[in-house]
């Protein structure tokens, strides 16, 4: 009969997790975020201190999104979860890329 209610419990819980507002609110961070992503792109492609890459090509081949060319090293931002741009983003901060 436990079983039962654990299934009850599931049953509920996507009723209680759908809230309209939280989509609202999740567009306007998407834009900021996005926006932050952007900035983030400018700056990476203007970076130059070899040691500062080096650690960001350590850190994005941690998370395995990434795809090598003969002469690149691409990733896509959009893809990384927040945690690692964040992580980008003090590599940067620490060069004084602004």
């Amino acid at each position: 009969m436990s079983m039962e209610n654990s299934d009850d419990n599931f049953t509920e819980s996507p009723i209680k997790q759908k809230k309209p507002e939280k989509t609202v609110k999740n567009g306007d961070c998407e834009k900021e975020y996005l926006d932050e992503l952007v900035d983030l792109h400018r700056r990476l492609m203007a970076l130059r201190e070899r040691h500062i890459l080096q650690q960001i090509v350590n850190l994005i081949e941690e998370t395995g999104h990434f795809h090598i060319t003969n002469t690149t090293f691409d990733f896509d931002l959009c893809s990384l979860d927040k945690t690692t741009v964040r992580k980008l983003q003090s590599y940067l901060e620490k060069s004084g890329t602004s």
